[in-house]
């Protein structure tokens, strides 16, 4: 409810309260006198006169609610005209406190600073406080009263009628500085009192502005002319209006024969259309624009250049002109070309190499690969690849990584292993590649195929274990007493056996020919897959007539795959099949320089490939069995045995292979002939003699230099074993001539 209507409401019930009291009272009365006439008359008026009592309360309260209603609107106008004043002296203060020019009120009656903004204090180096303090008098240097007659003046005549005076003095900085202004002073009046209002402009930074935009052009031109790239500029209509000195040497023109000319003036038709062309591209769509050209110089050179332009506007936005630049960039395609060439030649040479090559960052990514890495990667494209999941299969590089240590140590690191994955034996090594700060920035991963090395070496070590086992069987038959005692068929048995275990092979049989070496008979041959012995088996010459005249000629016929050596390919059909031979190794026995028999050695399976020291062997075998034949025809053989010191003398003169026996005391005890060939000496000169030290440090199967007895040099293999001689240490040296 209103305050209107609250007002209402209590006159009303005021009112009728009157009326109610007044009207009880006359009631009373009534009823307790004689005479009711008399008082209804008298409560009648009562009423009447209530009622007119509240009518005129209710018409007063009309009036003042209307009174206090004009109050109330004036009093809400006054609001809004003191917020509005308000507003507006706050919008005042703010463009009084942050004018970028010094304001000064001065009153103009007490000649003293009224108001002043913080721009004016500052200009002058003052606080606000100090300022505030200054006389009005003070303000501009001496011999300069602008300010002062101003003051002093009636407003309309000091003031030019109320216009606004612009002069330009000089203002007394605190510390006694001098600061150029230019002030524009007008008379106002504020409340009936006379001010002069006081405007003012450091004209010191302005100066300051134009000397650094003075400054800042000549660093332009200075920047422009300096440039070593050929710069110029053209207007709207396409004439040069300015260019740096690079332009004018490289068009070839001084400036004052460039400046107002138009391309077609200054440089050949051709050059000029392609400009010309480029121009009006360029100002039909404003901005940047790059485009490559070769251009005809005056001395006839041809250049590579990129033409670089640019428009330009005024305040407004509309284009007047363009800049541009040429570089010339006929050296650096020349050394790129030369640099890619350069790239595709170390591309070329990175890719002949056979090795597996990455190159591998900080973080174990592969940079580049060779195409070696790739082809054997089965051609994924590695590069990018983490190396720890290419090489090792792990999410991160374990803890035995090399590429990991080299990182870590800086130093190379190198491994031999075998890698399933290219189902070979590799090496890896792995190179640092270090900065000038000696930090491991790159590591260069080299995988090298060993696989034929470590078969060569497999082999070296299988053919040294089966040379150490041929020797131990070469040293039991070298006792001439034991082989002279064992009958023949024994001998046959036991020697045909011991050389199929000693050589792996299937089948080993000693054959002899006959009287008129027409055909060869199989005295004992020893099966191995049967372990069992036979013989009987004949091939005549005039079937075989191949086979027979190269085993005489070359006293060895070693074929590896004897189906298709010409040697034994006549046995195919008739011997070789039948028996599953595939590879055989026949060698002569001959005593006294004349064919005996034949020491046939046969594999099945596979071809294999017979070795050097396998065919040593076999020889040596062969010279065992001619001695015991040769022996057996010697009558005075066991008695000349006899008379020497029981030891192989006689046995070992046929020999091919040379041996010696060196004493505890280092000097040879035993020597056989052969031994001559590779020493050079006589039997006589090397018999207790010290043995050569090169000898001596062999140990095992060793290739050593020698000297043959006709002075020649030559290349022998010398096997070394431990043993007894006369019951005391000793060590047996068997030497071959395996120069070939």
């Amino acid at each position: 409810m209103s305050k209107n209507a609250q007002a209402k409401s209590c006159i009303l019930a005021g009112a009728v309260v009157f009326l109610a009291v007044l009207s009880s009272f006359e009631l009373f009365r009534f009823l307790c006198v004689s005479s009711p006439q008399f008082y209804i008359c008298r409560w009648l008026f009562c009423i009447m006169v209530s009622v007119a009592v509240a009518i005129a309360l209710l018409l007063l309260h009309r009036q003042q609610s209307a009174a206090s209603a004009k109050l109330v609107s004036k009093s809400e106008e006054g609001k809004r005209l003191e917020d509005a004043l308000h507003k507006s002296e706050e919008k005042y203060k703010i463009i009084f406190e942050e004018a970028s020019d010094g304001i000064i009120l001065l009153d103009k009656e007490k000649a003293a600073i009224a108001d002043f903004n913080p721009r004016m204090a500052d200009m002058l180096g003052y606080s606000m406080d100090d300022f505030q303090k200054l006389e009005a008098d003070k303000i501009e240097c001496p011999k300069r009263d602008n300010i002062i007659k101003l003051i002093r003046k009636d407003s309309k005549t000091g003031s030019s009628d109320g216009k606004p005076i612009h002069f330009k003095t000089k203002l007394n900085g605190k510390n006694g500085e001098k600061v150029d202004a230019f002030l524009t002073a007008k008379d106002i009046l504020i409340c009936e009192r006379k001010y002069l209002l006081l405007i003012c402009r450091d004209l010191s930074s302005d100066r300051q502005f134009e000397r650094k935009l003075h400054d800042f052009a000549r660093f332009s031109n200075t920047l422009i002319e300096a440039n070593p790239s050929p710069i110029f500029y053209k207007n709207r209509e396409g004439r040069y209006i300015g260019c740096n000195a690079a332009f004018e040497s490289f068009i070839g023109l001084k400036r004052d024969q460039i400046i107002g000319k138009t391309v077609f003036e200054v440089a050949s038709e051709e050059m000029a259309s392609k400009c010309h062309e480029k121009d009006g591209e360029l100002f039909a769509s404003p901005g940047i624009q790059v485009y490559d050209h070769k251009i005809k110089k005056k001395d006839g050179s041809v250049r590579d250049v990129i033409i670089n332009k640019a428009t330009y506007t005024d305040r407004k936005g509309n284009v007047i002109g363009l800049i541009g630049s040429i570089s010339d960039v006929t050296e650096l395609r020349k050394i790129n070309r030369e640099l890619n060439i350069s790239v595709k030649t170390w591309q070329d040479t990175f890719d002949a190499f056979d090795d597996i090559i990455f190159i591998i960052d900080k973080n174990y990514r592969i940079l580049q690969s060779n195409k070696s890495a790739k082809t054997n990667f089965l051609g994924i494209n590695i590069d990018g690849s983490l190396c720890y999941k290419i090489v090792h299969g792990d999410n991160a590089p374990p803890e035995y990584c090399l590429c990991r240590q080299t990182f870590e140590k800086g130093v190379s690191k190198s491994v031999e292993s075998f890698n399933s994955l290219l189902n070979k034996y590799i090496e890896f090594i792995y190179y640092p590649v270090k900065n000038q700060k000696g930090e491991v920035v790159q590591v260069i991963h080299v995988l090298k195929d060993i696989n034929v090395r470590k078969k060569v070496e497999q082999e070296l070590i299988r053919s040294r274990k089966a040379l150490l086992a041929q020797n131990k069987a070469l040293t039991r038959w070298i006792d001439s007493e034991t082989i002279l005692k064992m009958p023949m068929e024994k001998l046959l048995a036991e020697i045909t056996k011991e050389i199929s275990t000693v050589l792996n092979a299937a089948m080993v049989g000693i054959w002899f020919f006959d009287s008129k070496k027409e055909k060869i008979t199989c005295a004992c041959v020893y099966d191995k897959r049967k372990n069992a012995f036979d013989s009987g088996n004949k091939l005549k010459k005039s079937d075989f007539p191949e086979y027979f005249e190269t085993l005489l000629r070359d006293k060895i016929l070693s074929a590896d795959n004897a189906h298709t050596d010409s040697g034994t390919m006549e046995l195919l059909q008739s011997y070789l099949i039948p028996r599953g031979i595939t590879s055989m190794m026949d060698t002569l026995i001959s005593v006294g320089g004349e064919p005996l028999g034949v020491l046939c050695c046969e594999h099945t399976g596979e071809p294999r490939n017979w070795s050097i020291d396998e065919n040593s062997y076999a020889i040596s075998m062969a010279n065992i069995i001619s001695l015991y034949f040769q022996s057996s025809k010697c009558e005075n053989t066991e008695k000349m045995l006899n008379e020497q010191t029981g030891k192989f003398d006689d046995m070992m003169k046929y020999a091919e292979i040379g041996i010696m026996v060196v004493n505890g005391a280092e000097r040879a005890v035993y020597v056989n002939p052969a031994a001559e060939i590779f020493f050079g000496d006589k039997i006589k000169d090397i018999l207790g003699e010290k043995c050569p030290e090169e000898i001596l440090k062999c140990d095992g199967m060793t290739r050593l230099d020698i000297i043959r007895k006709d002075k020649s040099k030559g290349t022998g293999l010398i096997i070394s074993e431990k043993c007894k001689w006369d019951d005391k240490d000793a060590r047996i040296f068997a030497i071959k001539d395996i120069s070939g």
